[in-house]
């Protein structure tokens, strides 16, 4: 169907002045039959049966539309044609009434059959566009911006569209989208559909991201008449997105900086991501050590029962913890208490494994060392006969060593005695001396000791002679004055030595 989209100027007594545009069918028969005779015509001549409805409308000083206009018209020596049309009011630079400005679509009057019969074209169009959600333009093959629809203007804030048609759509984009909305225009020209995504600031600068869709609408002869826009607002999923990628940056920010190695894996045990200082450690890549393929760092004489262990947590979705060694980029072997922790859903799944190796050589390296420090001394008391017996005051209990639970007569296998079954076994020669050192002590409220002989009877009576050295110490407790918290006493059987004198 031949149809013209006309766009002209209108006096304030509704006499066309000019002629704004015109698109529509490349067969210019139609606009000949129409265009030349419109200059200079009164509007209510083009369309006679609405005639008084044009003239009442003008006459009212309110007015600033008039929609659904349609009818038959003629002009002399020209084919009949059928005329659809709206008009809207056209302000001036003062913003006072200058005219109107009349968008109109034309067709033959012997292409009736195809036009609606109850509504035109144009106001159902209207309709649909405002109904939409989305921000709706219309532009003609030139670029130019035609129309806008009702939603997308208050997208767009834009008070006034008037200050908007007929520029070029895609140079109101920003400089650095321009070129994908021109590609996108072009891409239509051509009869296709065209996608893009872009920031563009309304009118009033509020800034937004666009999902755009831009469709050519074809004439009968194949070739686009007009182009439409499709804008989505995307700007509360980009600045989701935004979000995510911020997040996700100050993760692996977090986590290639953090002291221990780091990695991540999949709820059946695919590990997919390593942080930065595990592959510096090991002097490996990412994809030379994903899925399983980390074993090649572990020590052999550890894999099995690591790769045993680790499975089992992984099969039970339990939390994992493990000691062993890691084979560095220089070939050396450290220790690693590796931890591995999931994280889960609503429902209690697993959707991720989150794992830790810390490097605990050294610790591990001045643990040992205390500990044959302590075989050492152990040996040393063991060898010099020393009983060694720890008081603690808030509980009242004395641990003991083997040998000083000897000295004091107790079975084999005992290690322990209460505070005041110590003090009962002095001798009672000697019990008020030595409860009366200790309480001296006691009160000194710093770290202190005393040194002395004293007599013991052990429970089955038998009297012995001990070398007694007992350091006290004190502990801090927010009160006015420190309290007793421990003391070390080591005792010696001296009763051979005392016989001989």
């Amino acid at each position: 169907m031949l149809k013209t989209f006309l766009e002209f100027d209108l006096s304030q007594d509704g006499r066309i002045t000019a002629i704004v545009a015109a698109s529509g069918s490349a067969d210019d028969r139609l606009f000949n039959a129409v265009g030349d005779s419109l200059l200079a015509t009164d509007l209510w001549t083009l369309a006679p049966a609405a005639a008084s409805r044009i003239r009442r409308a003008l006459s009212d000083q309110q007015l600033t539309s008039l929609k659904d206009v349609r009818a038959m018209s003629h002009c002399p020596g020209k084919a009949p044609f059928e005329i659809s049309f709206r008009f809207e009011q056209r302000l001036g630079r003062e913003r006072s009434p200058e005219g109107y400005r009349c968008f109109a679509m034309v067709v033959p009057a012997d292409d009736n059959a195809a036009i609606l019969p109850a509504n035109s074209l144009l106001s159902i169009l209207e309709t649909v566009l405002n109904s939409s959600s989305e921000c709706i333009k219309v532009l003609d093959t030139q670029g130019r911006l035609i129309s806008m629809n009702a939603p997308g203007l208050c997208a767009m804030e834009v008070d006034d569209f008037t200050r908007i048609r007929h520029q070029i759509w895609h140079e109101l984009w920003p400089t650095e989208d321009q070129s994908a909305a021109r590609n996108a225009f072009d891409k239509a020209m051509q009869g296709q559909v065209a996608r893009f995504e872009g920031y563009c600031p309304t009118v009033k600068g509020t800034p937004k991201w666009w999902e755009v869709v831009v469709a050519p609408v074809h004439g009968v002869n194949g070739q686009p008449e007009v182009l439409v826009t499709l804008s989505r607002d995307l700007t509360g999923l980009h600045r989701q997105r935004n979000l995510a990628t911020e997040t996700e940056s100050r993760f692996l920010a977090l986590a290639d900086n953090m002291a221990q190695l780091a990695w991540m894996a999949s709820p059946n045990g695919y590990i997919f991501w390593y942080n930065k200082r595990w592959l510096e450690y090991t002097g490996t890549t990412l994809e030379s050590m994903q899925g399983w393929r980390w074993k090649a760092v572990h020590h052999p004489d550890h894999i099995d029962r690591v790769v045993k262990k680790i499975s089992l947590a992984f099969e039970r979705q339990t939390d994992w913890e493990d000691t062993f060694p890691l084979r560095g980029a220089d070939g050396n072997y450290r220790w690693f208490l590796s931890r591995m922790m999931a994280i889960r859903d609503e429902a209690g799944r697993v959707q991720l494994w989150l794992g830790t190796n810390t490097d605990i050589t050294e610790q591990q390296k001045v643990e040992d060392s205390l500990r044959r420090s302590e075989q050492k001394l152990m040996l040393g008391i063991a060898v010099g006969g020393l009983g060694i017996a720890e008081i603690r005051y808030s509980s009242g209990q004395v641990q003991l060593n083997p040998t000083a639970a000897a000295i004091f007569g107790l079975p084999n296998g005992t290690d322990r005695m209460s505070r005041d079954a110590m003090h009962a076994s002095f001798h009672p020669d000697d019990r008020v001396d030595m409860e009366h050192e200790i309480q001296r002590q006691l009160k000194q409220e710093h770290e202190t000791y005393f040194q002395r002989e004293c007599r013991i009877v052990r429970p089955s009576g038998e009297v012995r002679w001990l070398s007694t050295r007992k350091h006290f110490f004190f502990e801090e407790t927010g009160h006015e004055r420190p309290r007793p918290s421990h003391a070390l006493m080591a005792v010696r059987d001296i009763t051979e030595e005392k016989e001989r004198e």
